[in-house]
């Protein structure tokens, strides 16, 4: 099943907030894969300017919550949450669902 199919859970939850959250929010999923990738589109949703950098005001109004589903997406939230942390860019929350295995 591809990243970004509307039955996944997680694009249902960026879906909803897309649609039912306040009209500052921005909502995307993101598929496994060079984390360089998922910084640069949040970079961009915060108004980075053409060599991927935001100013300090920009910084200072971030407001960064990630969420992931399984154990190797947990992983790379928290690398990506050490990299905004790394420089100076806060991530408010950072939530990771374990998928439940059957049988």
């Amino acid at each position: 099943m591809k990243h970004d199919d509307p039955i996944r859970s997680e694009v249902k939850l960026a879906e909803h907030l897309r649609t039912e959250g306040p009209v500052s929010v921005r909502a995307q999923t993101s598929e496994h894969g060079p984390r360089e990738r998922a910084i640069q589109a949040i970079l961009t949703q915060l108004g980075a300017d053409r060599s991927g950098m935001l100013s300090e005001d920009q910084k200072r109004q971030a407001r960064i919550i990630l969420y992931s589903h399984s154990r190797g997406g947990g992983s790379a939230m928290v690398e990506l949450a050490r990299k905004f942390e790394k420089n100076r860019i806060l991530v408010l929350l950072a939530v990771q669902r374990e998928a439940l295995r059957r049988g």
